[in-house]
Formats: C-alpha cells, structure tokens, sequence
C-alpha cells in the first residue's frame, strides 16, 4: 500500500510539471485547507486583493499501512504475575470519509474546519508479552475519528500559505475472541482495550500551485509533542483484570498531504494522498481492579500509530465578498 500511495503522489506531481512555468494564484483543496488567493482554477495577479472563497470539500479514501498500530505497557522491571512487557500491534486498514468548510475573515486569513470519521472495521492484533517470551492473538475493532480548526495566513504572489491550529483526536480498540495462546493464562471470556484521547497543537505550511491543467497542493504539519490522556485495561485468565492511566507528556505529530484536482463548473474532483504518524508517551498509574495485587505503580505506555490514505475528493466553492 505504502508503495502504490508513493506511486500516486509522484503521478501528482509530474502532472503538473510542463504547467509549473505558467503557474498562478493559489489553490486549497485538502482536509480542512480549501482554497487560498484567486478563484479556484483561475488565475489571481499579485496587487489583487483577494478573498478566500467559501469551500465545502467532501472526501473518501482508503487506508492501509502494515506499521499500523503499536500499544506498549513496560513495568520497569516489577513484574505483575510474571507479566514485565505487554505489546500489542495491529494494521490500520479501512474507508475514511473527510468533510472541510472555511470561513473568510480577510482577504489574507482563513478559519477552516474539518472532521474525518472512518467507517467500522475489524482486524486481528498480535500481542506478545515479555519480548515473546508468550503471546496470543485478538479480534479488535478500532474506531478513530478527528475534528481540527485551523488559521491559514495566506501570503500572496509566493504560493505559500502558513497553517496553525488544533486537532482532537479520539482513538480506541476493542480486543476479544484471543486465539493462538502461547506461555500465557487465557480465557475465552479475556478482553482488553486501550482509550486515547489527544490534543494536538497544528503548525506548518502548504505550497500550491494552479494552472489550466489543474491544481496542485502539498502540506506538511507536524508538532514535537502529544497532549492528552490515555486508558488501558486487560484480562488474563479470566480474573485478574489491571488497568493503566495517565496523561500523555511527551510525544510528537507529523503529517503530510497531497492532492491534484480538476476545476469543473462550480467545483472540483481530485485525487488525494495523505501520510502521518503520531506518538504519545505516558508515566501511567497501574491498579489491579477486584483483586490484593501490588498497589498503585508507576508504568510506561506508549500508543504508536501509523497511517496512508489514498483516495478522492468533490468540492464546491462559493465567492465571498472580503469582512
């Protein structure tokens, strides 16, 4: 999948180089980044004022990376019956659906938001318990959706637009049915799932060129820390059930896009690929819920995630008249 999404966003690329030399204006067109400078497919000349055109872009696309998902809970070396690491690991795989609309405050600063939701879907998880020492496999059902807002500075004649903002994010994954037990005391009746909820500060910027051929737009945002909190809970063998919780205190985001589309009429069709990686890093509090077990400790947790998307977008822009 990582290969076909290189793949694509090279096609984008090289379509729009015999067309980079007539290049005008600015274009959006990318998760909550809709367009910049001039009208979409037209073209916009420097001592223009211009106001960002209202612009609801509806997205679909499909993820898939093999990195996936990585869930680590080390006790430093304490041990919780016989139990010192716990990782889980699972592929990100399914169909996200993408929505974006923008307000035009001046004719050089935007207010955007967006909200991507993807559809259920159910994968298998590994995990593996003192560096595979032991294992079992699970059915887990993972669910992540985002909302974000962003400030775009648009800096006309130069293509460049500067990006800030903040994104929630909700992440969880359900484990059931394990299978394949291991060196390790499993029932049918086990469950395990892990809640991550994050703040995450956005700062980047996005290049964009626009020409009769068409538009194209790359960004990059990406922030060297994670705010938020995180849960999980496991079963083993039925009856002891431990729990780890903790605010996240270091971490880091980072995200690329790209996309070309096609101005038709109103509006406008593309394609688009999207790649980013978060981390978060937590000093968890661990309890043994129902039982006398060690007491409160002081864990690590580390939630790993990895994704691609690929996929395409419609828009319709709207002339708004400059605040």
């Amino acid at each position: 999948m990582k290969r076909v999404a290189v793949v694509l966003l090279g096609v984008m690329a090289l379509a729009l180089m015999p067309t980079i030399g007539c290049a005008q204006g600015l274009f959006g067109g990318l998760p909550g980044l809709p367009s910049f400078g001039g009208l979409t497919g037209g073209p916009s000349g420097c001592g223009e004022k211009l106001c960002p055109s209202a612009n609801l872009e509806a997205y679909v696309g499909y993820m898939d990376d093999r990195v996936g998902t990585a869930i680590d809970v080390d006790t430093g070396g304490i041990g919780v019956g016989g139990v010192q690491s716990v990782r889980h690991q699972f592929t990100n795989r399914g169909v996200w659906f993408g929505l974006a609309d923008s307000i035009c405050m001046s004719d050089k600063l935007s207010f955007i938001a967006s909200g991507w939701y993807p559809a259920p879907s159910t994968t298998d998880s590994r995990e593996q318990y003192n560096e595979n020492v032991a294992e079992r496999t699970w059915d887990v059902d993972p669910q992540w959706w985002y909302v974000d807002g962003l400030f775009a500075l648009n800096t006309p004649c130069s293509g460049l637009t500067l990006l800030a903002g903040l994104r929630y994010d909700y992440y969880t994954a359900n484990f059931k049915n394990p299978a394949n037990v291991v060196g390790i005391l499993s029932l049918p009746s086990d469950r395990a799932d892990v809640t991550s909820q994050g703040w995450i500060p956005l700062i980047g910027t996005q290049y964009a060129l626009s020409s009769s051929c068409g538009n194209l737009v790359v960004r990059a945002v990406g922030v060297p820390t994670l705010l938020g909190n995180v849960k999980y809970k496991s079963t083993f063998g039925g009856i002891d059930r431990g729990e780890v919780k903790g605010t996240y205190n270091n971490g880091y985001f980072l995200e690329f896009f790209a996309e070309w589309s096609k101005s038709i009429g109103p509006g406008s069709v593309g394609v688009f690929g999207r790649w980013n990686s978060a981390q978060g890093n937590s000093n968890v509090d661990f309890n043994l819920l129902g039982t006398v077990g060690p007491g409160d400790q002081r864990f690590k947790l580390t939630v790993h995630r990895n994704s691609w998307t690929v996929g395409g977008s419609v828009s319709l822009n709207f002339n708004m008249p400059c605040m």
